[in-house]
């Protein structure tokens, strides 16, 4: 959450930096809408109302899945999105 200047001045309770002299070139505009997205996701409120932070969905590794599969149960909700994404279909927009 931003502080000090950026937060007397903006009375924002998040941020989102995104420099596009870094992704202007690596991003096409999905990637870009996705890398938003993905970064949107963190920011949630307390039941209070109080601004906070989510934590991810999961946390692992593509080569722990290989190995193990769906091992553990917070893996199953992000098992079900993989596998009801289009893999082959969002390469060709994204890639």
């Amino acid at each position: 959450m931003p502080g000090g200047l950026l937060r007397t001045e903006t009375e924002t309770n998040f941020t989102l930096w995104i420099a596009t002299d870094n992704t202007r070139e690596r991003f096409n505009h999905l990637q870009m809408e996705a890398c938003v997205f993905h970064y949107l996701k963190h920011a949630t409120r307390t039941d209070k109302g109080a601004p906070a932070l989510r934590k991810p969905d999961w946390e692992g590794y593509a080569r722990e899945v290989e190995e193990y599969g769906v091992w553990r149960p917070d893996m199953g909700p992000v098992a079900a999105a993989f596998k009801s994404s289009d893999y082959e279909e969002a390469q060709g927009k994204m890639f």
